[in-house]
């Protein structure tokens, strides 16, 4: 890292990623990326979190970098972004409210009736036909 003037220059390496991948075994996810640290020219939360601990990735697990109520550990372990607050994992909430809304959207949406309901008219009308030709 250069610092220039009051600005941080970056100089990211593959083998930050590499040891950050090794960590967390993020291969392949999302979090398999440096915007993970930094954006093109600045530092995220998380980045600047990891540069301050010396790039020892476990000692800031407990933190939240991003302060959007989610430790480091928790959106890692749900391939969110530790350094960005509008990225994070799923609550029970998120969950309940979404479930709430596609049940009754489901209800709302079908016309069921029971499943003998014709075959009890069908019947009705049959026994009517058979009386009235025993009537008449």
């Amino acid at each position: 890292m250069i610092t220039l003037a009051g600005v941080v220059v970056t100089s990211a390496t593959p083998d930050a990623l590499g040891a950050f991948n090794q960590t967390y075994s993020v291969n392949g996810t999302a979090l398999d990326s440096c915007v993970t640290c930094h954006t093109e020219d600045a530092l995220t939360p998380y980045g600047m979190d990891v540069l301050a601990s010396g790039l020892n990735f476990t000692s800031i697990e407990d933190s939240d970098s991003d302060s959007d109520g989610f430790t480091n550990m928790e959106e890692i372990a749900a391939l969110t972004s530790p350094g960005d607050a509008n990225d994070y994992p799923e609550t029970v909430a998120d969950a309940e409210v979404q479930e709430t809304v596609e049940e009754t959207t489901s209800e709302t949406t079908s016309d069921n009736q029971s499943p003998g309901f014709g075959i009890i008219l069908a019947i009705a009308g049959i026994v009517s036909v058979v009386y009235l030709k025993r009537q008449g």
